[in-house]
């Protein structure tokens, strides 16, 4: 199999070298400043990897290029290495919202450009290179890149997919909404149980098993059928009650995600049920809701 050399040895860049090494490819180049990582990473290497420092660069060997910095470095590591680049290297980067496009300075010199997103988080080096076993790999580029990055998803123990281009930052919003945006929720939840007397650490521990258990529903369920709750069961009743107490409580942010929320889950009780007069009359009353929280923000 191709040797590798990663270009940025943080969180995604550590994790992919141990995740790498550990699937049986020969990790022969380590470029990156983050001396403390890295000496965490290097132990977790069977093999013992060139290092470098970025300012230090002066060749790359290894087949495959993965460049596994911050998105706003990528397109100028691209032009820096595009002079030690040969026809035929693959080079992908990791981030999930630019495309393969954005290394157009190698794919000048030969290389086949592609990029490869784990859709799994990773805030350890060490303890990420496990979390890319079963998980879904992004895969774009041109089709030898695609073919290419596909076994090494493979390898990782992973799975993959492929989009074209153009629809890179969407899918990549997709994610966030996913992941981020749920964590978010999470948070925006936990800060509304607060505001019953509980503390922050209290309301944690209590919803992340109702969390996890609607994340299990999900494994097994269209969204419509795992739906559950207020919603699910159209009862405007027990809405009304909620937004009685929010107004009380919450700042109209809040109030919003409620509402923009509520009005998709009643669209989901329509996929599972159909539209009829209760799924109106709930869809109504939210938009009424809506645009009077907008007036008053206004």
């Amino acid at each position: 199999m191709t040797d590798i050399c990663i270009i940025g040895a943080g969180n995604i860049g550590g994790a992919l070298a141990i995740a790498f090494s550990r699937a049986g490819f020969d990790v022969s180049q380590l470029v990156t400043n983050t001396r403390p990582v890295l000496a965490r990473i290097r132990r977790e290497i069977d093999t013992d990897p060139e290092v470098v420092k970025w300012k230090n660069l002066t060749h790359i060997d290894a087949g495959a290029v993965f460049i596994t910095t911050p998105d706003p470095q990528i397109e100028n590591v691209s032009d820096s290495i595009a002079p030690l680049i040969r026809k035929g290297q693959y080079v992908f980067h990791t981030s999930g919202s630019l495309s393969s496009a954005v290394l157009k300075s190698v794919a000048a010199q030969g290389a086949v450009i592609g990029s490869l997103h784990p859709l799994t988080s990773i805030s350890d080096p060490v303890r990420g290179a496990s979390q890319f076993d079963g998980a879904y790999f992004c895969v774009e580029g041109v089709p030898k890149a695609v073919k290419f990055g596909k076994k090494v998803a493979r390898r990782l123990g992973g799975k993959s997919f492929s989009i074209s281009t153009a629809n890179k930052p969407l899918y990549h919003a997709a994610a966030v909404t996913a992941a981020g945006h749920v964590t978010a929720l999470f948070d925006v939840a936990v800060e509304m149980l607060t505001k019953c007397g509980l503390s922050g650490e209290e309301a944690r521990k209590i919803f992340f098993p109702l969390t996890e258990s609607a994340i299990k529903n999900l494994r097994h369920q269209t969204p419509e059928d795992a739906l559950t709750g207020t919603f699910a069961r159209l009862d405007i009743d027990t809405f009304e009650r909620h937004l009685a107490s929010m107004h009380q409580s919450l700042a109209p942010e809040i109030v919003d995600i409620y509402l923009d929320l509520g009005k998709r889950s009643v669209e989901l009780a329509e996929r599972r049920s159909g539209v009829n007069d209760r799924t109106r009359a709930f869809g109504k009353r939210i938009d009424s809701e809506r645009r009077k929280t907008a007036g008053q923000k206004c």
